[in-house]
């Protein structure tokens, strides 16, 4: 237990929240060593973000159940999970470094949560395309989608998920992550002096 949070601090150190080490940076490390960088980094990111899914849709859940209403799968948020993971990871490449971190998260919130809008305005547009007469069409006819609220609402959770995600990667690289492994896992030790 004593070894915990070095421990995750040492996997964390290594794949950050989409950060860089020696073998994404191009400078000499093995095929196995950058391999296994990038499954830690996407199996960290997947995490989370299937955490912050599956809670979407339990909410959902706790809502619509008095109707008798239907809807997503536990299966799709891990699918959702993994894909915005490895776009976020991809996206996280792009330097976006501010003095002030409240406006990096914000720019990189923005960011994502704007590519995650084209993609659910594609996948609604691709979904009524013949109903629509077309591809075209249904880009025209999007906002009247029934489902555009689902839509909203799924924005709102997912834009909240990034925002989490960017304001973790600012203490990452800023605090590094011994200091925040020992912020949230390790006990803090108590002066046995008093005051002054």
């Amino acid at each position: 237990m004593a070894n915990e949070p070095k421990m995750l601090g040492s996997v964390a150190r290594r794949c950050g929240a989409g950060g860089m080490t020696k073998a994404t940076t191009g400078k000499r490390g093995s095929v196995g060593s950058w391999l296994r960088h990038e499954l830690t980094s996407l199996l960290l990111a997947t995490s989370y973000f299937a955490v912050c899914f599956l809670l979407a849709i339990l909410l959902k859940h706790l809502v619509l159940e008095d109707y008798g209403i239907q809807f997503g799968s536990v299966a799709t948020a891990f699918v959702a999970a993994l894909v915005t993971a490895k776009v976020v990871i991809i996206l996280g490449r792009v330097t976006i470094t501010h003095r002030i971190g409240l406006l990096d998260i914000a720019e990189r919130t923005i960011l994502y949560t704007a590519a995650a809008f084209l993609v659910m305005l594609l996948e609604k547009a691709v979904s009524s395309r013949e109903a629509a007469g077309g591809l075209v069409p249904a880009f025209r006819q999007i906002l009247d989608h029934p489902e555009m609220p689902h839509v909203w609402a799924n924005l709102i959770v997912v834009g909240f998920a990034f925002a989490g995600f960017a304001a973790f990667d600012v203490l990452r690289r800023r605090l590094g992550v011994d200091a925040i492994s020992q912020a949230f896992l390790e006990t803090p030790v108590r002066s046995t002096r008093g005051p002054g």
